[in-house]
Formats: structure tokens, sequence, C-alpha cells
């Protein structure tokens, strides 16, 4: 006798419950291995059409575009500098950068066309009108001291010493401490600029960051100018302490109180400051290489960038 032989029989109604039951819970588990597409399948594919664009302020660029554009152009990321229109006439989409304030800004722009295709336009635009004024910051950053803005002056006193103690007008020990009271001088005179340049070099990592503009990183650079006329003085007397030496040894006819003739400038070309690479004394290039004319010609032999656009 089998135990199983005195169990009830199930009903065929209940039986059939149960399994349509199961079948419910299978369909709705997801069971059976089937898989489901999103509704979105059945259009058509969009296509991404990515365009990067980086330009320079007060410049425009054009964008060809397939087909006709479907609904709005959706703006990313604005810039009140950068502006896209597009012509749906030459089906040409068009970029306009203006002056940019700032080291740099971008915009964003997206839309879709009748081609099933869907635009993604980034436009990067630089300032470069303030480049000078980047560069001049940077260069007056860099100097570690005041001997590094004016050491054109101070190689010059020291050709000049150096003649003089070869023509016996100074023993060598006056020599080595006139060099070492030069550079002791133009530091001195630097003291307060060193003030300024740290305020400076702040806002040059301002603007790189984006968070001034080009007008105020100039007003900064500005406001060094009176601590920067005092070393330029500085440098000055140490010229005018040699200046009959270098007039008469070497035949080379500079003016008395040379700064107020001469001023210490910065000179974009050569990314440096000098008094001497002036139109009176020889010839400048684009590339920042310096020649000395006519009487001047000694002076090639003294200065580091004369005739090498590498030297700085």
């Amino acid at each position: 006798m089998y135990l199983n032989d005195n169990k009830p029989t199930k009903s065929p109604i209940v039986t059939t419950a149960v399994l349509a039951a199961s079948t419910l819970l299978l369909a709705a588990c997801g069971g059976g291995g089937g898989s489901s597409s999103d509704s979105g399948n059945n259009g058509p594919t969009i296509q991404n059409e990515v365009v990067n664009i980086n330009a320079a302020e007060n410049t425009t660029r054009t964008v060809a575009i397939t087909g006709d554009i479907k609904g709005d152009i959706s703006i990313v990321r604005d810039s009140s500098a950068i502006t896209l229109t597009v012509d749906p006439e030459t089906n040409e989409a068009t970029v306009t950068i203006s002056e940019v304030e700032r080291a740099g800004v971008d915009a964003r722009y997206e839309f879709t066309t009748s081609s099933d295709l869907r635009y993604i336009i980034t436009v990067s635009a630089e300032n470069t009108s303030a480049a000078t004024t980047v560069a001049q910051t940077a260069t007056l950053t860099e100097a570690t001291g005041g001997g590094d803005l004016v050491r054109d002056d101070l190689r010059l006193a020291e050709v000049a010493l150096e003649l003089e103690y070869l023509a016996s007008q100074t023993t060598y020990g006056d020599k080595v401490a006139a060099i070492s009271n030069n550079a002791g001088t133009v530091n001195i005179a630097a003291s307060d600029l060193s003030t300024s340049i740290t305020t400076l070099a702040q806002a040059l990592a301002d603007y790189n960051a984006g968070d001034i503009t080009d007008t105020q990183l100039s007003q900064t650079l500005n406001a060094t100018q009176a601590n920067f006329d005092t070393l330029d003085a500085a440098a000055g007397d140490v010229i005018d302490d040699v200046l009959n030496t270098i007039n008469q040894l070497v035949d080379i006819n500079l003016p008395a109180n040379i700064d107020q003739t001469y001023a210490l400038e910065y000179v974009p070309e050569a990314d440096r400051f000098s008094r001497y690479m002036n139109a009176d004394f020889g010839t400048l290039e684009s590339d920042g290489n310096f020649s000395f004319n006519g009487p001047y010609d000694f002076l090639n032999s003294v200065f580091t960038f004369a005739n090498s656009s590498a030297s700085k």
C-alpha cells in the first residue's frame, strides 16, 4: 500500500486555476527568457554631430548644417561674448565672437535637424587683445629681484668698471666693491616694487582663473608703475656713476640721467625689460633679435640679447 493511494485527487478546476496563476506570475517577473524593447527604439536613430571651435575674440566661424533645424536651439552653456545664428536658406550656423574681457570664455549649443542629426557645437574663445599685458605681468612676477629687471644697466656698469680696472683707473678691490654696491642699490630700490609684484601675481592668477577682467589686471599692473619708476631711477644712477668711462674709453655717447631719456620699458618682441633696445641705438626685429648700429656697435659685445633672439 502506498501512502499517496489515500491522497485526495485535485479537482481539474483547481489545477487549471493554479496553472493560470503561475503563468501570470512568470509573465509579471519577466520569466521565460523574453526581451522587451523601448518604444523609442522604433523611431529614427539620432546621430551626434560634434563640432568644437577654438577661436580668438572678434572673429566669426561658420558651420555647414545638414537638414533643417527641428525645434529650438538649446543653449547649454552661455556667454555674452558668443552668439550663434542659423540661416535657414543656406543651412549655415554662424558663430560670432565679440570682445572677450576675461582670459577665455566658452559656450555650447545643441539642436536637432530633419536629417536625424543632433549638432553639439562647443565654442572656446580666447582673449588675444590682452596678450601683451599678460606677458608683461608674467615677466614682472617672475623677477626674483630688482637686478633681474635692470640687468642691462648692471651689465654695462660692470663692463665699464672692468675697463677702468684695465686702464688702471681703479683697483681690483674698488671694482669688486662697486659691482656689489650697484646690486645692493637696485635691490633696495626694488623693495617696494616687490610688494607690488606679489599683488600683481595674485591678480594674474585671478585673471587666468577667469575671476577678473583684463581691465582689472591692467589696472593692477599700472599701480606698480610708481615703484617701478623708483627702480628705473636707481639703475640710471648706476650708469651715471660710470658714464665718463662709457663715453670716453668706449666712445659711446650716452646721455646723463639716462632713465629720463630712455626709460626702462617692457619690450614685447623680446619679452624682457630694457632701455637699450631702442630705435636710437639699433634695430629690433619682430622675433626679438636686436642689433646695435653705428657708434653703438660695441654694445653688441656687451649685452647677451644683442644678435640673439633666444637670449632674454
